[in-house]
C-alpha cells in the first residue's frame, strides 16, 4: 500500500519532522514525541517502529484523510468538519478533505463582462454593485470530479447579518459540464449584487461534486465596503 504524505508548509516543516524522528523513542511501552506520550498501541519489526497513523496526527494536531484505498494525507485540522466550514481570507488555499479552493480576488464593479462563459455584459441595478470573486478549484483527490459549483447554501453576508444569493439567482460565470481531473484546477466566477455602501464580511461557498458523500462549505472574510 502506497502512503501519499503531502504536508502543509504553514503547518509542518522539515524542522518539525525532523523533530519528530528525532524524538520518537520507546519507555516502558509508549511512543513520546517531545515528552508528550503519542500512543502505546504500536509494533516493532526488524527494529523499526511502526505508529498507527490516527495517533501521530493527534500528536501533529492534525487529521487524516482517506483519498482512496491506497491514499492518505495527514492534513491540518483547520474546521473542515465544522458548521462554518474550512475558514480563509481572500488570497489564501483553503483545503478541505476532497479540493483546495482559492478565491483570488474581489471586484465590486457596476458592469462585468464576462469571459467564461461568453461575452456578454451583465449590469447592476439602480442603487447596487456587483461584488465579483473570481476563485479556483483544484481537485485534490485521486477521482475525476464533475463539479457543482452553485449550491443553496452559498451567500454573501454583510456587517449587518444580512445575506445576499448569486447574482440573478445561482448565476455565475464558469466553463459548464467540466469534469476536473486529479490534481488539476478549475477556474470561474462568482457574482453577487448588494447596495452601495453594503460592508461585505465574508463569502460563505457551498461545493458539491460526485464521488463525494456530501458538500462542502468554505467561509472567505473578506471585511471589505462597497463603494458608495
Amino acid at each position: 500500500m502506497k502512503l501519499v504524505w503531502r504536508w502543509s508548509a504553514a503547518t509542518v516543516g522539515l524542522a518539525l519532522a525532523t523533530t519528530l524522528i528525532a524524538s520518537i523513542a520507546r519507555e516502558g511501552g509508549t511512543i513520546k514525541l517531545n515528552g508528550k506520550e503519542v500512543s502505546t498501541n504500536f509494533m516493532t519489526q526488524n527494529g523499526r517502529i511502526y505508529v498507527p497513523l490516527a495517533d501521530l496526527a493527534t500528536a501533529l494536531d492534525m487529521q487524516v484523510v482517506k483519498h482512496s484505498a491506497d491514499s492518505y494525507e495527514l492534513v491540518p485540522k483547520g474546521g473542515a468538519n465544522q458548521v462554518n466550514g474550512v475558514e480563509g481570507k481572500i488570497g489564501d488555499t483553503l483545503r478541505s478533505s476532497h479540493f483546495l479552493l482559492t478565491v483570488k480576488d474581489v471586484q465590486f464593479t457596476d458592469h462585468y463582462t464576462r469571459h467564461f462563459t461568453n461575452n456578454g455584459v451583465d449590469d447592476a441595478e439602480a442603487g447596487k454593485t456587483l461584488v465579483v470573486f473570481t476563485m479556483q478549484i483544484k481537485n485534490a483527490t485521486q477521482q475525476t470530479m464533475g463539479l457543482s459549483l452553485s449550491n443553496d447554501k452559498t451567500a454573501l453576508t454583510d456587517d449587518q447579518e444580512r445575506t445576499y444569493q448569486n447574482f440573478t439567482g445561482g448565476y455565475a460565470d464558469w466553463n459548464p459540464n467540466v469534469d476536473v481531473l486529479p490534481g488539476a484546477a478549475d477556474d470561474f466566477v462568482m457574482i453577487f449584487t448588494v447596495p452601495k455602501g453594503t460592508m461585505v464580511k465574508d463569502l460563505v461557498y457551498e461545493l458539491g461534486a460526485n464521488h463525494i458523500p456530501k458538500n462542502e462549505i468554505f467561509r472567505i472574510h473578506v471585511n471589505q465596503q462597497a463603494p458608495s
